[in-house]
């Protein structure tokens, strides 16, 4: 079985911070698909910046089997296609998309506050 494995990992921008991750244990089996989800400003962009070692942590041991594939942002127009598979397969993504987009454009309250809800349930 191969698998991501962090160890007591952590990290903070600067020492003026508080840490955004303190003594993280983690173990991903790399045969299920995984996903991050949350709210803006909760790590998860960190997080898989230091996976790929972009960021260095201040303390850690991440294995990683083989490597991650990293699309710079400027890059991925040309990898829209496998993207838009990609959220198909992975739970309704493209439909929670549309949805989410539908709510954004409606500017209805009751509706933003539907979506909160759907949210703190994943998050």
């Amino acid at each position: 079985m191969s698998q991501i494995t962090i160890s007591n990992m952590s990290y903070q921008y600067s020492s003026c911070y508080n840490p955004i991750f303190e003594k993280v244990n983690l173990v991903l089996d790399t045969n299920w698909k995984s996903g991050l989800i949350g709210r803006n400003g909760r790590g998860k962009t960190t997080l898989l910046k230091l996976l790929m070692g972009v960021l260095e942590p201040d303390s850690r041991y991440i294995k990683l089997p083989g490597g991650i594939d990293y699309f710079p942002y400027e890059n991925v127009t040309g990898y829209t296609k496998v993207i838009d598979i990609i959220k198909e397969n992975i739970g309704g993504l493209r439909t929670m998309e549309i949805v989410i987009d539908e709510i954004i454009n409606s500017n209805n309250q009751g509706l933003f506050d539907e979506y909160n809800t759907i949210l703190d349930k994943y998050t």
